[in-house]
């Protein structure tokens, strides 16, 4: 029904009429995490769950598998097979593309019909933009460190050990402890200054 629907509403009755499916909040909310996080695949990695909102049944939301953040692009760029049909055939070669399509919105991916829609309606963005600047509001700088500082204090331990930092010859890339701290600094760094830029959209394209 969530998808039946898309192309037959738009405004405050798509917002009323998804809502009435799913918490909506909760998933601007995750469409906010994948924003900031770069997820460049999340299509296929959610799950849908009932709860009670209201005293009525609807859908929660839970992703998973975060295997795919920071990303340069979203998967569906490149990708013919990647994006939704109930608007018809949509491909994307490049960002550009993109941008023509939808313009420069605060989501990271449209590749789902419903991202789309949210993207494309006016009505929804806008209120998909609230939750995105209550989310970065909360990750703020201080929650951005103390992420990262918690990723250093559980996972550096490891390195220490050189029989499982030589286990990392069997994956792709292999790793050492220098690594792994030049990382974690590049990433801390990049979130911090991502984080600026999406509050300086919101700026300029939120109504309030």
């Amino acid at each position: 029904m969530i998808y039946s629907n898309l192309p037959s509403y738009s405004g405050q009755q798509m917002y009323d009429t998804l809502s009435d499916y799913m918490d909506l909040e909760q998933y601007f909310t995750k469409l906010s995490i994948d924003l900031l996080m770069k997820n460049g695949d999340y299509t296929d990695e959610i799950i849908f769950y009932t709860k009670i909102r209201d005293n009525k049944e609807v859908f929660g939301v839970l992703p998973w598998d975060f295997d795919d953040i920071f990303a340069d692009e979203p998967h569906e760029v490149g990708r013919s097979w990647a994006t939704g049909t109930v608007f018809g055939v949509r491909e994307y070669a490049s960002m550009n593309d993109i941008i023509a399509d939808v313009g420069s919105k605060l989501l990271f991916s449209i590749e789902d019909d419903l991202d789309y829609k949210i993207a494309k309606d006016s009505f929804l963005y806008q209120q998909y933009l609230k939750t995105l600047r209550a989310f970065i509001e909360k990750a703020d700088l201080t929650a951005i460190d103390d992420i990262f500082d918690y990723t250093n204090e559980h996972i550096s331990p490891f390195y220490a050990n050189d029989s499982i930092v030589a286990q990392s010859r069997y994956d792709v890339d292999e790793t050492n402890y220098a690594l792994f701290i030049s990382n974690l600094a590049e990433k801390r760094q990049m979130l911090k200054e991502r984080r600026e830029w999406i509050l300086q959209e919101l700026d300029k394209q939120q109504i309030r």
